[in-house]
């Protein structure tokens, strides 16, 4: 079906072509179009075209549809101007009792959390001048701070940490999405170490753990990389996490995640932090027993044994299946730990 002539107007950007059909009344109001059915205004401010914008805002009926959401996500205009990251046409939807605070219908998102999920920076510091709440959540629980740490948009978390204020900042910085992900955790699953850094210096509690066990100190662990990661890594470790917790889906506690990453250096970390060698998962993997199973690169391996086996790990153990240390170096044709583990 083709779009209104008024739609094709804005969408062709034709000032000139939308006062002509405004004048005349040569339209049927409500004026809504696609399958999504944007209103005038949507199209205006999708387009960045600010005059059309300004005609439309003072042409009633058409003023009314600056709280109409469109049916995909539930956007309103000043969503969709905040999508796009334009400026002066969320200045003059707001100077127009645009709601600063609308949620959409799909996810509960406020204009200030969709421009930080976006990476809009100077969109974000707009919204903010304009008195958007920092203090907000969408329907999964995300706030504009905890956004911001997934997305990994480091200038826009400083600037929303800067805009709190120490005491607001005291209030919001240890948030959980509902179900315990807090800044430090997103940003530490998202490998955001710059902002991880800037949360543990900032004295963010790093022993907050989610509903199915995971904490920042996993995360740091299972998805840290090189020395970025590392170091993030003893940051968190000075902080005092919560060091032999367990993944309620698995029973792996950190050093069992390390040890399965085939990573020596995080181990050692860990080892010297004092993780606990003989926890145990639900299927009665030790760290030393997971670094087998899971390990790819042989000498990498090897060297977690050699390293655990030091510390007083026992290579003799067996998981719930009854499989040893030998046996599986044996099917992966690693003779040497295969000859170190056959008096187990």
């Amino acid at each position: 079906m083709p779009y209104p002539a008024l739609i094709t107007a804005i969408r062709d950007g034709s000032l000139e072509q939308v006062q002509s059909i405004l004048s005349s009344k040569n339209y049927s109001y409500p004026v809504i179009a696609g399958k999504q059915k944007w209103t005038p205004l949507h199209f205006a401010a999708y387009s960045e075209n600010l005059s059309i914008l300004n005609l439309l805002l003072t042409s009633p009926p058409f003023t009314s549809d600056i709280t109409a959401t469109e049916t995909k996500d539930g956007f309103t205009p000043l969503h969709k101007a905040v999508e796009k990251g334009w400026i002066d046409g969320i200045k003059l939807l707001l100077e127009n009792r645009a709601d600063i605070e609308a949620k959409t219908e799909k996810s509960g998102s406020t204009p200030l959390i969709l421009a930080v999920k976006f990476g809009h920076l100077e969109t974000v510091r707009v919204l903010l001048e304009s008195k958007a709440k920092v203090k907000c959540y969408n329907s999964s629980g995300m706030s504009p701070v905890l956004t911001a740490a997934e997305k990994g948009h480091f200038e826009i978390l400083k600037l929303l940490w800067d805009w709190l204020g120490p005491k607001g900042v005291e209030e919001i910085k240890n948030d959980g999405n509902g179900v315990g992900r807090t800044a430090l955790f997103l940003a530490l699953k998202g490998g955001h170490a710059d902002i991880a850094r800037f949360l543990i210096e900032n004295k963010v509690d790093v022993r907050i753990n989610g509903d199915d066990g995971w904490g920042p100190i996993h995360a740091a662990v299972q998805y840290g990389k090189g020395e970025e990661g590392l170091e993030v890594l003893r940051l968190l470790l000075k902080e005092g996490p919560f060091l032999n917790s367990k993944i309620v889906e698995t029973g792996y506690t950190p050093l069992h995640l390390a040890a399965a990453k085939g990573d020596f250096s995080y181990v050692n970390e860990l080892v010297g932090a004092g993780a606990r060698l003989y926890m145990t998962s639900k299927m009665k993997h030790t760290p030393l027993y997971a670094a087998v199973r899971f390990g790819k690169e042989e000498e990498e391996v090897e060297k977690i044994v050699e390293l655990l086996v030091k510390e007083g790990a026992d290579l003799g153990v067996r998981d719930s299946f009854g499989m040893g240390i030998r046996s599986m170096a044996k099917q992966k044709g690693w003779k040497k730990l295969e000859a170190r583990a056959e008096l187990y």
